[in-house]
Order: C-alpha cells, then structure tokens, then sequence
C-alpha cells in the first residue's frame, strides 16, 4: 500500500465519520480501484471524492436535514471519472465495460481506456446507483 493509497483511505474514513456514513466506505472504495486505471490527474476520482465528502460534511455543519444521499449522487454523477471508457476489443468487435456493474479485476489487463466528452453510464443510471449504495 502506497502512501497515496494510506492517506485517501484516512481521509475516507474520518469524513465518513464526520457524516455518519461509514458503510459509504465500501462502495467508495470500490469505485476508486475501479478507476485506478485511467490517467490522474488533478480531478482523480480520489480528489474528487473527497472534496465531494468535505463539501456535504460542509453542508451539513450548516444544516442538520440536508439530504446528503441525494446529494452525493448528483455530485458523483458530475465527476469527470465517468467520461472515461473501459473498452475491449475482440473478434467480435468493441465490448464496453460499465464500471458501476463491471469487476475491477475485470476493468485491467486487457483492456483499453479512452475519454469521450459525455459520461458513461448515464448521469441518471450513475445517481440512482449511488442512492441504492450510499444510504
């Protein structure tokens, strides 16, 4: 474990206790090493994470009822992670993998990355995702 990989993990987990949402940790990081493959950069999924977390732990300081889950899935369907395709080729021709359904040992090897200027799956299909998994 590298020290990138020590502090994304420290700072998951104390904001997560800040809002109370500690069960968010494994879908959160499951999406991270999924998105370890494509290139980092200031608007990793990592940094865009946390940002996300230090924005609705903001929210929340100012108001008690904010509905974080509703929240967090408008703002992690905005993150430029999503942009990126997880493709393979074959004698079948182009197979594109979706990250939200696709195993992260099955999202290496392989397999091709290239960025398009819209997301993928669909903000829609990324939002309801992430209100069945960070409740």
């Amino acid at each position: 474990m590298t020290e990138i990989d020590i502090n994304f993990d420290k700072s998951l987990a104390n904001l997560l206790s800040q809002l109370h949402k500690n069960e968010w940790a494994t879908p959160l990081k499951g999406l991270e090493e999924k998105f370890r493959q494509i290139p980092d950069d200031d608007s990793s999924f990592r940094v865009e994470v946390i940002n996300m977390l230090h924005q609705l732990s903001d929210a929340l300081s100012h108001d008690a009822e904010t509905p974080i889950t509703q929240l967090a899935a408008i703002r992690l369907s905005g993150f430029n992670c999503w942009t990126y395709r997880f493709y393979r080729d074959d004698s079948a021709g182009r197979h594109y993998l979706d990250p939200l359904t696709t195993p992260a040992s099955a999202l290496s090897g392989d397999v091709s990355i290239t960025q398009s200027n819209s997301p993928f799956p669909a903000t829609d299909i990324i939002k309801r995702w992430a209100r069945e998994h960070l409740q």
